[in-house]
C-alpha cells in the first residue's frame, strides 16, 4: 500500500496500491472487499493512464 487518505468530496477514501500485475490487483481487491463484516457498497477503482509528475520530494522555499 502507498496511501491510503480519508477524502473530502464525492469518494470517502483513496487507497493507492502498486500491483505486479491485474491477477494480483484482483486478488488484493477480492480480499479487501470480503474482509469488511457486511461487506462494501459502491465501491469504486479507477486506473491511471500515465503519471505525469510523481514525486515524494517536498518543495520547501527559503
Amino acid at each position: 500500500m502507498l496511501a491510503f487518505c480519508h477524502m473530502a468530496g464525492e469518494y470517502d477514501h483513496l487507497l493507492r496500491v502498486q500491483m505486479a500485475d491485474m491477477k494480483r490487483y484482483d486478488d488484493f481487491y477480492k480480499r479487501l472487499v470480503n474482509s469488511v463484516p457486511g461487506g462494501l457498497i459502491g465501491v469504486t477503482s479507477s486506473f491511471p493512464m500515465e503519471d505525469i509528475k510523481y514525486t515524494t520530494a517536498l518543495s520547501i522555499a527559503p
